[in-house]
């Protein structure tokens, strides 16, 4: 069985510094949020999915994410609140 990882992008970490979002956050919304949207980027040849979810039913988050092939590495891509 292989590991699954979640790496967050440069982007993701400024935004998330910039609007107050920990780690936690980000991944609680991964475990219990849901998919809104799931779009292709053909600039890197994959699907970009956007998980929506709430933090202790007060803060909602939006992470946009692409899986990565070869094991399970979630990569985040950006987070943003409604």
């Amino acid at each position: 069985m292989k590991k699954s990882e979640i790496i967050f992008t440069s982007h993701a970490k400024e935004r998330m510094k910039e609007r107050c979002v920990i780690f936690m956050e980000v991944e609680e919304v991964l475990r219990k949020g849901r998919v809104t949207l799931v779009e292709y980027d053909p600039n890197r040849g994959n699907d970009k999915f956007t998980v929506e979810g709430a933090i202790n039913d007060y803060k909602k988050l939006k992470v946009v994410i692409s899986l990565l092939e070869e094991v399970c590495i979630i990569k985040v891509i950006t987070v943003m609140t409604p």
